[in-house]
Order: C-alpha cells, then sequence, then structure tokens
C-alpha cells in the first residue's frame, strides 16, 4: 500500500491524502473563441465523414440539421447506422477536446443528414 502525503509550498509534509481528504483541486477556465471558417452544410451519408479541423481548434460544437446520425469520437472505432451515439435532428454535438474533434466520425441512420460545425480556439 502506498500512502501520499501532502506538503506546502516550502516542502513541509501536511496531511495524509484519503478519500476523506483527495488532493485539492481547482477549476481553471478557459476562454474559448470562435474560429472562422467552420464547416456548414456537410453531408452526412452511406460513407463515414470525418471533419477537416483547422489547426487551431480545440473544440467544436456541431448542430445536427436535418436526419438522425451516428458518431464516435473516439479512435479505433467505426460508426454504423446501429453503432455509435445517436444524435437526432436539432440536437448538438459537442466535441471538447482537439483529441475528439479529429477523431469524429458519422454516418447517417436512415436518411442522409446535415451537420454545421463551429470550431472553437483558446484566447489567447
Amino acid at each position: 500500500m502506498a500512502l501520499i502525503r501532502l506538503s506546502d509550498e516550502r516542502g513541509v509534509p501536511g496531511d495524509f491524502v484519503t478519500e476523506l481528504s483527495p488532493f485539492p483541486t481547482r477549476d481553471v477556465p478557459l476562454r474559448r473563441i470562435p474560429l472562422s471558417g467552420g464547416q456548414l452544410g456537410l453531408v452526412v451519408s452511406t460513407n463515414v465523414v470525418a471533419l477537416t479541423v483547422p489547426d487551431a481548434a480545440t473544440s467544436a460544437e456541431m448542430y445536427v440539421r436535418t436526419a438522425s446520425v451516428t458518431f464516435i469520437r473516439t479512435s479505433g472505432l467505426i460508426p454504423s447506422a446501429t453503432a455509435g451515439f445517436q444524435a437526432d435532428a436539432t440536437d448538438i454535438i459537442v466535441l471538447r477536446s482537439r483529441d475528439e474533434c479529429l477523431e469524429f466520425k458519422a454516418i447517417r441512420v436512415s436518411a442522409d443528414a446535415t451537420l454545421d460545425a463551429e470550431y472553437f480556439g483558446e484566447a489567447a
């Protein structure tokens, strides 16, 4: 069994890390800015579709405009009409990292669908 002990900025030992006293954390909000050049009218049909991700993109949101799609956002998987996460018309798909943007793939469920993608980067 390993024990982890917190120490302050001077290296003075403090409390042990336990289930009741976990590592301290804090949220650091990042400002994201919309990037120009989103993909509007991306047609999703019987072939798997990937995104064309701008170099500065760190996240994306996609609006499912016309019909249902199934999608994945992790490497090594291929969506099909019956396998993947389903998003229906008017749903918004959120991709929270560059990796998710690069690994995103979608295919239609039964009818051709249209997606509108907006990409975001981090404010300097």
